[in-house]
């Protein structure tokens, strides 16, 4: 029983935890227990632990009314997960371009032009979708999880500045990520490199992150 209890939280933390990386649930917004045992069609229990698990991660906080909020965002915090996320995405890059075949690197680049082409429309979702599929391809084609945990923490925790300034910029995001599959392919690191220190130098000086912790708190 102790098994099928702990997945059944298990189940109930990831889903509050993908409502919050997924900007579901903004920055400094109230996690009524009740409208998530509605929304999640489970009673209060498993809701309190998950919400405590998450509290012991960072993901939540306590309020006076002792009840959980989202964190709201911190900018110095937040600056340094774009600087972790850049030197994280380019050891990674770099790892996979020195253990990676031809053929799959083909491949990748294949996979991630098709999903740009999918859509004629660039919008919102679609660059998202791009965004997503790119992480996923390259952190299951390096196989290695220490590395792969790192980058997707720093992800979850840097995730609604990254989205939101993604969407806003979603038609210079397409055109990035066309040319980086096309620099992965060609085992480019150099032009590879600098355009991945331009898309966080654009972030990093486009205050888009000060205007939003400004907003959350």
């Amino acid at each position: 029983m102790g098994i099928i209890k702990t997945s059944y939280v298990d189940r109930v933390y990831l889903q509050i935890k993908n409502k919050i990386t997924n900007n579901e649930f903004k920055p400094n917004e109230q996690l009524c227990i009740s409208k998530l045992t509605d929304q999640l069609n489970v009673s209060s229990t498993p809701i309190r632990e998950a919400l405590n698990r998450l509290l012991h991660e960072q993901f939540v906080i306590k309020g006076d009314n002792r009840g959980f909020y989202t964190r709201s965002l911190d900018y110095k915090e937040q600056l340094e997960l774009v600087t972790l996320r850049e030197i994280l995405l380019l050891s990674i890059i770099k790892i996979y371009l020195n253990k990676t075949s031809q053929e799959n690197l083909n491949d990748f680049s294949k996979k991630i032009e098709d999903l740009i082409n999918k859509e004629t429309n660039c919008n919102a979702e679609k660059i998202k979708n791009v965004d997503s599929e790119f992480t996923v391809l390259i952190l299951d084609a390096i196989n290695n999880n220490e590395l792969s945990r790192l980058y997707t923490n720093c992800i979850e925790r840097n995730s609604y500045p990254w989205h939101t300034f993604i969407k806003q910029n979603a038609v210079y995001f397409l055109d990035i990520y066309e040319k980086l599959s096309f620099y992965i392919k060609k085992r480019d690191l150099l032009n590879g490199e600098w355009l991945i220190k331009g898309i966080f130098c654009k972030l990093k000086n486009s205050k888009h992150i000060e205007l939003l912790c400004l907003v959350s708190d």
